[in-house]
């Protein structure tokens, strides 16, 4: 029957989530001034470029990125300048030679400038709260001829703009914007999500925002998606690209998996707060406010939950790229990880941090009860057969076993006194291997007041944000969904 309470009851969801949406689309979409501020920048960064480079090849000048796409965020209008060269032997000293050197010195002049490091130097420019990268690359015709992997960032570019209407380049605004409130927005190592031309390319696959959220609330891990004219059987694209959590297939080149960056966890969070948003739909998924608790109730918390936070303090190298720092950051803290296992503590949770400049920290949540234990459980083999004889031998005469014995499911075990009581000495026994090339321990506690102590006052804010996330668990945007009738 037209007009059952039912279908209306949807039907005016539906306005509901629109009427948020369309409130969002007003803060997120640049206005005409910013965009004019950011072309007018480009511009005369292009025209300082055109007169300083001076090289027997030919090259070309590209504005590529989401300035370029029509897809980006109002107070993010970063630019991605990239410097086209007919040259394929160009290497490393050839581009700070004959572009770095001579464009850091006539810009610097007018711009604060930084040499960066990716596949290739590049040059980033800061002007007026615009970030500008010059990026040198080589001018391929066709994707087959690239030679690193910036050198394809042109082609996305195009896809993207032949492939969005304008309508829908809002709707890969609201997806960014969705991903960048869950956390889970860009390719880097620190975030392990989604990037800008992922979220483009998934706008392309399901037409607009509410769509894609239906559609990724259905994934599963191992999810194979196809766009475009790519075309090809979901079993060859596992074994194509394997332990990847999700496969989309690059619609310019399909050799390539356009989200072999996103994270199993990062995965996850997509899945659940698509779900959640379209339950609750409310402006914290995209404005998230990060709770921010003072020292005394995080102490409290972690001693009514019966847990201990390890932390760990690492100062870094000076002009360390944050993919290798956050690299680096995530390896330690698994070695960390393993060794606490290994000797009986029961890890429940971890998170890194960093500052990008020069502090990193790493914190390690885990069960107080496991400190209490004087032994650890060591399993042996689940093989039945002589592996089992070699577990019990190695084992059979240790002063500080008991055991070993074969337990009812037919698994060797053994008991072991644990060499350190406390886990921040197990900690500092390892030494230098809490450290890196890159980062040197300063600090390892189990008291947030001494950690704090050694932080600097700039840094004091954004670490007491993650360490409130670290005791609480919950972030902001689930936090979002328990008060999401008072604030659409």
């Amino acid at each position: 029957m037209y007009g059952s309470r039912s279908h209306y009851s949807r039907r005016l969801r539906v306005l509901t989530i629109q009427e948020l949406l369309d409130e969002v689309l007003r803060e997120i979409r640049p206005t005409e001034e910013e965009i004019g501020k950011a072309l007018s920048i480009y511009e005369d960064i292009k025209e300082a470029v055109l007169k300083e480079i001076n090289i027997p090849y030919p090259f070309k000048i590209e504005l590529e990125g989401s300035v370029a796409k029509g897809t980006a965020l109002s107070g993010e209008l970063d630019l991605d300048i990239f410097l086209l060269i007919k040259y394929p032997e160009m290497g490393k000293e050839w581009i700070i030679k004959h572009v770095v050197n001579p464009l850091v010195k006539t810009l610097s002049s007018r711009y604060r400038t930084q040499l960066r490091y990716a596949s290739h130097p590049y040059i980033r420019v800061l002007s007026s709260g615009v970030e500008a990268d010059i990026v040198p690359a080589y001018w391929a015709a066709t994707v087959e001829e690239i030679k690193t992997a910036v050198d394809r960032t042109p082609f996305h570019t195009r896809y993207i703009k032949k492939s969005l209407t304008e309508s829908q380049k809002d709707e890969a605004r609201l997806l960014k914007k969705f991903f960048k409130g869950v956390g889970i927005y860009g390719a880097e190592i620190r975030v392990q999500g989604f990037s800008g031309y992922l979220s483009e390319l998934l706008i392309v696959k399901y037409g607009d925002f509410l769509n894609t959220l239906r559609n990724i609330g259905r994934w599963r891990l191992r999810q194979v998606l196809t766009v475009g004219d790519v075309d090809e059987d979901p079993k060859t694209l596992r074994l194509l690209f394997r332990d990847h959590p999700l496969i989309i297939p690059d619609p310019v080149d399909p050799r390539r998996n356009a989200a072999a960056a996103v994270s199993r966890r990062s995965l996850a969070i997509a899945i659940a707060a698509s779900t959640f948003f379209l339950r609750s739909p409310t402006r914290k998924f995209f404005f998230p406010k990060p709770e921010t608790l003072p020292l005394e109730a995080l102490e409290e918390t972690l001693r009514r939950s019966r847990r201990r936070l390890l932390l760990l303090l690492y100062g870094m190298r000076p002009g360390t790229p944050p993919d290798v720092s956050w690299g680096e950051l995530r390896k330690v803290s698994r070695k960390v990880l393993n060794m606490l296992k290994e000797q009986g503590y029961e890890v429940i949770d971890w998170s890194v941090w960093s500052n990008d400049e020069d502090l990193a920290a790493a914190a390690i949540d885990i069960d107080e009860e496991s400190v209490e234990r004087e032994y650890e459980v060591r399993d042996g083999p689940r093989i039945i057969g002589q592996p089992v004889v070699s577990f019990i031998s190695k084992y059979l005469n240790r002063e500080d076993a008991l055991g070993p014995w074969i337990s009812q499911e037919g698994i060797p075990k053994v008991l072991l006194a644990r060499r350190r009581s406390n886990p921040v000495e197990a900690l500092k026994d390892l030494g230098k291997e809490l450290s890196t090339p890159d980062l040197e321990v300063i600090q390892v506690t189990d008291s947030l007041e001494e950690f704090l102590s050694r932080v600097d006052v700039k840094d004091k804010g954004k670490i007491l944000q993650w360490l409130t996330e670290a005791v609480v668990k919950t972030p902001s945007w689930l936090g979002a969904v328990k008060t999401s009738g008072s604030d659409r």
